[in-house]
């Protein structure tokens, strides 16, 4: 033992163990102080606290470490530690220690690596305002008391990687820690309470497997800083969880993530990321706080599942710069999408939203292109009263269930085509007041009340071929509750089209439903007659079919064996029966028939049918002339 026997003579007085001679030679010599390696026995693996202080400052008399530093493994240390404000001008492994008391590593700076590898924590370890010039490595290191690591400076990576942290109640502080490379605690498992609020990250955030169990009083990194990406891939958070305010330079991946809390939920509120969001797989079994989040890129929740069925679910004024995914997701409870914007598209095919009393709000939000709830299922109320989507919107075979609470798409703005191709509305819809430049209605089916007031669309079909939509058209329009609108639009769309008998019948209909909104009366008899006789002015030729038939019968019953002049002077004068018919009914105008002939005293029935002649007339030349000119409308 060279190095031991020069160390005691350089130590002089001091009385040191052999395993204390010994780590001072390897220090020395620059090798791995490896105690239980060397000395089997637990019992002799021991370094004092004092002479581990003295010996990482360099204040061991005569004892100077090598430029590797100072590298032990598996010592006990009994007494509790304290190196506050201490500089350490070397690197330092103490890998796989026991500390039994309190170790205090206050204002300490290194300035090398730092390992604490598989090193135990017995009671409270505080690093707080530590400054390491290199890596610190806790890996699989245990903290039975406190951890502390406030406001800690590490120059390059920050690694506990598989670190346990038991402590239940004081758990462990990571407030205002800075790294400057990553800061990486993959499967490490959180007993208690954990902060890393404030925290400034300028790599990576990575915490894939990580635990966090405390269910009271749960993890928050608030205002936290990553100049990369965050990675909680597959982590368990047990308690409730606090991202408010977190800045995300590149990537925040949670794939897998789950978030059991079921009172207080997670809360990512106002988080700032500036690429993708990933929850793909993701499982939240509270509520859930997005609202004034801000991804510049993707927001990826593919068969995230919501499982909260009282506490909301809410995206209220999320921005998503890029695309919004939500396919196969799941929420139990209800969601607010309540003026969030989306630049790009919005996907929740196969979505399903499942509550009932609540359902899902998209009130007042945008999406610079496409929405997609193609094959979705909306068990509850929904509401997209005025979202505006600058694209499509396509919710083909999509299932609206409930059969009690309106769905909602009143005032709705879609600048391309609004798709509902196979979509079942079991209760009422409500359409009115919404702008589509195209709206396709093919094989919908509506179980309940639509209201289709005010609504506007350039181009509208219900069924594939036209002669099948434009009669699927006119159904819709009669299933809808009334608005004289309804039937406006849909004639102005005939129209454009080109085809006029589409159009009539589409006015004519819309005066139909309006009669049937009458009370029995004058009102009602006086529209019945316009459609009876013409039509409402779209078929005057109905009145003109009419007309000619009591002429034509006027000439039938008015024959010259039943007609005398009427003064002895015209008996010389040729009877026409036609002319004499016509002059009947035509009124104010006089063909000089009705007024030199009349039906012999005897024809009792022809002088009384005179007179009904004449009325029919009076009522049906008028409203032919006014079908003929336009003045029904």
């Amino acid at each position: 033992m060279i190095f031991a026997s020069a160390a005691d003579a350089q130590i002089g007085e001091k009385k040191l163990t052999p395993a204390e001679k010994w780590v001072v030679a390897q220090a020395a010599a620059g090798e791995i102080a490896d105690l239980s390696k060397q000395f089997p026995e637990e019992k002799d693996r021991k370094l004092s606290a004092h002479f581990l202080e003295d010996l990482l400052m360099g204040a061991l008399p005569g004892v100077k470490p090598h430029r590797n530093g100072v590298r032990i493994m598996g010592a006990i240390i009994d007494e509790p530690i304290d190196l506050t404000d201490a500089q350490i001008p070397y690197r330092v492994w103490l890998d796989n220690c026991q500390f039994m008391s309190s170790a205090t590593f206050l204002r300490t700076s290194f300035s090398g690596t730092i390992l604490f590898d598989e090193s135990t924590f017995k009671a409270e370890a505080s690093f707080n305002s530590m400054k390491v010039g290199h890596d610190a490595f806790f890996r699989k290191a245990v903290f039975e008391g406190s951890a502390d690591f406030v406001g800690v400076g590490i120059t390059s990576d920050f690694v506990t990687d598989d670190a346990q942290f038991k402590n239940k109640e004081q758990g462990a502080d990571f407030n205002s820690m800075k790294v400057r490379e990553t800061a990486s605690f993959k499967k490490a498992v959180f007993e208690g309470p954990v902060g890393f609020g404030s925290a400034d990250i300028v790599s990576n955030f990575e915490a894939q497997n990580a635990q966090f169990k405390n269910k009271e009083q749960g993890a928050s990194f608030s205002s936290m800083k990553v100049g990369r990406t965050a990675f909680f891939t597959k982590a368990v958070f047990e308690g409730p969880v606090d991202f408010v305010r977190a800045e995300i330079t590149t990537s925040f991946v949670a794939d897998e993530t789950q978030f059991k809390n079921k009172q207080q939920g997670v809360s990512f509120s106002g988080m700032k990321v500036g690429a993708d969001a990933f929850f793909r797989k993701a499982v939240f079994e509270g509520p859930v706080n997005f609202g004034s989040s801000d991804i510049v890129s993707n927001f990826e929740a593919n068969e995230a599942q919501f499982k909260n069925k009282e506490q909301i679910a809410n995206f209220n004024s999320m921005k998503v710069r890029h695309t919004a995914f939500f396919t196969k997701a799941v929420f139990e409870g209800p969601v607010d999408f309540v003026r969030a914007e989306i630049t790009t598209s919005f996907v929740a095919d196969e979505t399903q939203f499942k509550n009932k009393q609540q359902g899902v709000s998209f009130s007042g939000m945008k999406v610079g292109h496409t929405a997609f709830f193609t094959k979705a299922v909306f068990e509850g109320p929904v509401d997209f009263i005025t979202a505006d989507f600058a694209s499509n919107f396509e919710a083909n075979e999509a299932q609206f269930k409930n059969k009690d609470q309106t769905a909602y798409f009143d005032s709705m703005k879609v600048g391309g085509g609004a798709f509902f191709r196979k979509a079942v509305f079991e209760g009422p819809v409500e359409l009115s007041f919404s702008d589509f430049a195209a709206l396709d209605l093919s094989y919908t089916v509506y179980h309940g009340a639509l209201y289709l007031q005010a609504m506007n669309y350039k181009q509208i079909i219900a069924a594939p071929k036209e002669p099948e939509s434009h009669e699927a058209l006119l159904k819709l329009a009669g299933q809808s509750a009334y608005r004289a609108d309804v039937y406006g639009n849909l004639e102005a769309f005939f129209l454009r089209q080109g085809y006029r008998d589409d159009a009539d019948r589409a006015f004519i209909a819309g005066k139909r439903r309006e009669r049937e909104q009458l009370p029995y009366g004058l009102n009602w008899f006086g529209s019945w007659l316009l459609d009876w006789l013409v039509g409402y002015g779209r078929h005057p030729a109905h009145a003109g079919y009419f007309c000619a038939f009591f002429v034509a019968l006027g000439c039938f019953l008015f024959s010259p064996k039943r007609m005398e002049p009427q003064k002895p002077d015209d008996a010389p004068r040729v009877y026409n029966r036609f002319w004499y018919s016509l002059s009947l009914f035509v009124p104010l105008v006089d063909l000089q028939a009705h007024t030199v002939w009349k039906p012999k005293t005897e024809e009792t029935f022809l002088r009384n049918y005179l007179r009904v002649q004449i009325l029919l007339g009076w009522i049906l030349i008028p409203i032919l002339l006014a079908a003929v000119t336009g003045l029904i409308k």
